[in-house]
């Protein structure tokens, strides 16, 4: 493998997966995260010109930008391609369906894991005065 450009370390990092699974450390590489696990393992493979980031096991939560959907872009670039990127005279309604339905499961995974995330203020606030 090839030297990471950054390895995040002494962590309590959320993978944001189903199981709610916590990492220690992560490694990132070409703006990838591509590897994770404990702090030992992910120190091994930093090289030389690899930043390290020590957390002192601080919280980190991965963050997706979104501002807003588009459902009917979504629609015309299931029914048209690429070339659906053009605003279109009128959308079709089935690919309209299946952007809709696509947006209930990316609903659904935001509320899922919303939920994972309600007692964190409560923890974090615990952890005043330490390091949250």
């Amino acid at each position: 493998m090839i030297a990471p450009d950054v390895v995040v370390l002494n962590g309590r990092i959320a993978t944001m997966d189903a199981a709610g699974t916590e990492v220690e450390a992560l490694a990132v590489h070409g703006g990838r995260i591509v590897a994770r696990g404990s702090t030992a393992a992910m120190r091994d493979l930093a090289g030389p010109g690899t930043r390290v980031i020590d957390l002192e096991r601080r919280r980190a939560i991965p963050c997706i930008v979104d501002g807003h959907a588009h459902p009917d872009a979504y629609a015309i670039r299931l029914a048209r391609g690429r070339a659906g990127q053009r605003r279109p005279c009128r959308i079709a309604p089935r690919p309209l369906a299946e952007a809709e339905a696509s947006i209930e499961r990316y609903g659904r995974v935001w509320e899922a894991n919303a939920r994972r995330l309600d007692g964190l203020p409560a923890e974090i606030q615990a952890g005043q005065g330490g390091s949250p």
